[in-house]
C-alpha cells in the first residue's frame, strides 16, 4: 500500500477557530506521526485504519461517512474517541474539524532522523466543518447519516478484549517481527 509514489492518508484535524490552531487527531494503526512505527496488527483488522487509506483513495462526496465521523467528533462521541490513539481535545470538542490528504513515504534508512515517514501535502480533503453549519446536516441527511447520537449501542462485552489486543499489537513493531522471522529461518538450517 506504500508503493513507489506513497501512501495516500486523510488526516483529521480540529480547532477552536476557524482561521488556525488545528491539531490532529492521532488514529491507532494508520500513518500519522511520523515518529511512530508502523505496527503489526495481524490478526487484528483495524477497520476504521483501514477505510481511512481507501478513503484517501477517492473523495468524501464517495466516503460519506468519513463526514459523519467528523460529526461524531464534533460530538465528543465516547465510542468514536474509543476508536483514536490520541484526541487533542479530551475534554471538550473541537468547534471545527477539517481532513487534509498527504502521500507518506517510508524514511530512507541512514538519513540521521529517528522518523519512520516523511509526508507531502496534497490537497484539503474537506473543509472545515461546524456543527451549526447547516450543509452538515444536510449532507448527513441526504447520506442518512442523521440519526441521534447513541453511545449505548456499543456491546460493553467486547470493550476489555478490545484493550487487551491494543495492549499487545501496540508493543511489537516491524523490528520484532522481522528479527522473529529472521530468528526462525536462520534455526531452521
Amino acid at each position: 500500500m506504500t508503493g513507489v509514489g506513497g501512501r495516500p492518508e486523510v488526516v483529521l484535524e480540529g480547532s477552536d477557530t476557524h482561521d488556525g490552531g488545528w491539531k490532529e487527531f492521532e488514529f491507532l494503526y494508520k500513518p500519522g506521526d511520523l515518529s511512530r512505527a508502523p505496527p503489526v496488527v495481524t490478526p487484528h483488522q483495524p477497520r476504521l485504519d483501514w477505510q481511512m487509506w481507501f478513503a484517501a483513495l477517492g473523495s468524501y462526496n464517495y466516503n460519506p461517512w468519513i463526514i459523519n465521523l467528523a460529526y461524531r467528533l464534533l460530538n465528543n462521541s465516547t465510542n468514536v474517541n474509543s476508536l483514536l490513539k490520541h484526541n487533542p481535545f479530551p475534554e471538550n470538542p473541537p468547534k471545527f474539524i477539517r481532513a487534509l490528504k498527504y502521500r507518506y513515504h517510508y524514511t530512507k534508512f541512514g538519513n540521521g532522523t529517528r522518523d519512520w515517514w516523511t509526508r507531502d501535502s496534497q490537497e484539503e480533503y474537506f473543509p472545515p466543518l461546524a456543527l451549526f453549519q447547516p450543509t452538515l446536516k444536510e449532507f448527513l441527511d441526504y447520506h442518512g447519516y442523521a440519526k441521534p447520537l447513541r453511545e449505548d449501542r456499543v456491546d460493553q462485552t467486547i470493550i476489555p478484549y478490545m484493550g487487551m489486543i491494543r495492549s499487545v499489537v501496540g508493543k511489537f513493531d516491524l523490528w520484532c517481527l522481522s528479527d522473529f522471522v529472521s530468528s526462525f529461518v536462520f534455526a531452521s538450517f
